[in-house]
């Protein structure tokens, strides 16, 4: 996709604003002209213009005001309707690519997409465009009114464009690498200053914060050298190309010159007039070209991001609704082209009962709900939903029939009642009833709306309230299949004892896979699975595995010299 394909939807638009500024950008000479004729009449002793060229001049000025005012806000329409739709796909494609570039590093370079490019697109398209419109135009306007008044001076007026073009050039020949090593240090400086302040509890309590400061001063001096080098480059030629087209030394050096002429005779008084009037406004873009070109160069850059974000490797979802139970079939599973999470997994989840997935961390259990999940899909192999893959499963479909709670919860700001039914419009005995199952009425009774307390704002509640609140959320589903993924870690021992008590209940309808460390809570399981290494290493109830498992048998050991350490 190219960078005219993203700014489609606006094109028209930008381009009737692009016109409309330009317009603007020559009426606003209209004045200028007219004190100009206006002066030259009062210094040759001529009678003075009629009200029509001051009817002109007031024209003029309106209607560059209107309609520099239209193309504005035709811009800023056309940036707030192009920032929703990019936006909306930015979302689309955030909830479609494979959750691992979502998560850790991902999340930068989302929300770099979503907010930083948008926000430099806006400043691209909402000013920039009219800027560098107005910039080019009104230049080139008035050397033209300046060439037909008096070809001379116009000539003249080339000379301080030159400089300051050369200058400026010069300047930014030796900047060189100067804005991408300006953008690392920058990035070297927020990280180790992000370092230094979560090292401050531990300088409180131990005195120092250890190499964080050390890293903070390192990148504070090596910024400071970094640009105090890059101004000293830049600054000679930066200041010669500023003040070579500054409006009031240009009106002065074509006052003098024009003074000059008009005394030697090849220059008369509108002559004079006209090169003081438009003389420098054909040097002054120099003096701001560079925020603008940074400005476009910056907005450019965007749209390059937001193209290669929404043209990465996305999910897509079939149209084929599925029942039955869950297989995995020669799944092989890797992270980040290298580390291998899953190798040649092979299993089947039964139509019902408490099944159990435990081994060590790293072992690649969570990996396993992902792909259960699916946000991502195996490397090799595939995880079917009675006999079909879940590629073609319908989203919406797949997610009634599985249901997730994960070690990381997540409540939106939003009622508790929103919370667990998402929006749908469930009857409140079956909420009252899944929240008693989960263990949390009691809690939500007792928040000060009850079941309507905005999760946040009117209070917040602690991990575990935060789990079961969630795994309410999916008992009101009543999916086939319920994965629980660490989702009790944070529940206390009581309430932990009860809740598989209801787990056990829920497995005589469904299947509930219970992902663990904890293995005094699988003991009961209807069938255990163990992990070792990203490889299935045993499955069958705990009583065959402790005879049959040696990587069932460690994980009972090192449990055991665990909890005999903390007596």
């Amino acid at each position: 996709m190219t960078s005219l394909n993203l700014l489609r939807p606006v094109r028209a638009a930008l381009v009737v604003a692009v016109l409309l500024q330009a317009l603007a950008a020559v009426l606003v000479l209209v004045p200028l002209l007219v004190l100009i004729r206006f002066t030259e009449s009062s210094l040759s002793e001529d009678p003075l213009p009629g009200t029509v060229l001051v009817v002109a001049a007031v024209a003029g000025t309106l209607g560059a005001a209107l309609l520099s005012s239209a193309a504005t806000w035709i811009t800023h329409r056309a940036d707030a309707d192009l920032t929703w739709q990019l936006q909306t796909r930015l979302a689309e494609t955030v909830r479609r690519v494979p959750l691992p570039l979502v998560t850790g590093s991902g999340a930068a370079r989302i929300k770099k997409a979503v907010q930083d490019d948008t926000g430099a697109l806006h400043y691209l398209v909402g000013h920039t465009l009219l800027d560098v419109t107005g910039l080019i135009i009104t230049p080139l306007a008035g050397l033209v009114a300046l060439a037909v008044i008096e070809w001379k001076l116009a000539l003249a007026a080339l000379i301080p464009l030159a400089l300051g073009l050369t200058w400026y050039l010069r300047a930014l020949n030796a900047s060189g690498g100067g804005f991408a090593e300006m953008g690392r240090t920058q990035q070297v400086l927020g990280t180790a200053v992000v370092d230094y302040v979560h090292g401050l509890p531990t300088a409180k309590v131990y005195g120092g914060v250890g190499g964080a400061h050390t890293r903070y001063l390192s990148a504070v001096h090596g910024f400071h050298d970094f640009f105090y080098g890059w101004v000293r480059k830049t600054s000679t030629n930066t200041t010669a190309s500023g003040l070579v087209v500054a409006s009031g030394l240009t009106a002065a050096a074509f006052a003098l010159l024009g003074w000059g002429g008009l005394e030697l005779g090849w220059v008369d008084s509108g002559g004079l007039v006209a090169g003081v009037l438009l003389g420098p406004t054909i040097g002054a873009p120099v003096a701001v070209v560079g925020p603008r070109l940074q400005a476009v160069r910056s907005g450019l850059a965007a749209v390059a991001s937001i193209n290669a974000f929404l043209g990465q490797e996305h999910l897509a979802w079939g149209d084929r609704p599925a029942t039955g139970s869950v297989r995995l079939e020669h799944v092989t599973h890797h992270y980040d082209n290298s580390s291998t999470a899953l190798d040649d997994v092979s299993l089947e989840l039964p139509g019902r009962g408490l099944v159990a997935l435990v081994g060590a961390s790293g072992s690649g259990k969570s990996t396993i709900a992902s792909l259960l999940a699916r946000f991502t899909d195996p490397s090799e192999g595939r995880v079917t939903l009675g006999g079909i893959p879940l590629r073609e499963v319908p989203e919406d479909h797949l997610y009634e029939q599985v249901g997730f709670v994960f070690q990381d919860t997540s409540l939106r700001r939003a009622s508790l009642l929103e919370n667990l039914t998402g929006g749908r419009d469930i009857p409140f005995e079956d909420v009252v009833a899944a929240a008693r199952e989960a263990l949390i009425h009691e809690e939500i009774s007792a928040a000060p709306r009850g079941y309507e307390t905005v999760v946040g704002q009117d209070t917040d509640f602690s991990g575990g309230q935060r789990q079961r609140i969630c795994l309410a959320r999916a008992f009101l589903r009543r999916p086939g299949l319920l994965v629980l993924d660490e989702s009790l870690s944070a529940v206390d021992a009581h309430s932990r004892r009860r809740l598989i008590q209801t787990l056990q209940v829920q497995a005589r309808e469904r299947t509930v896979l219970l992902i663990t460390h904890q293995l005094p809570l699988v003991r009961e399981a209807d069938l255990i699975l163990v992990l070792e290494n990203g490889r299935l290493a045993g499955q069958g109830t705990h009583e065959h595995l402790v005879s049959t498992s040696s990587a069932y048998r460690a994980l009972l050991q090192d449990q055991t010299t665990i909890t005999e350490s903390r007596i």
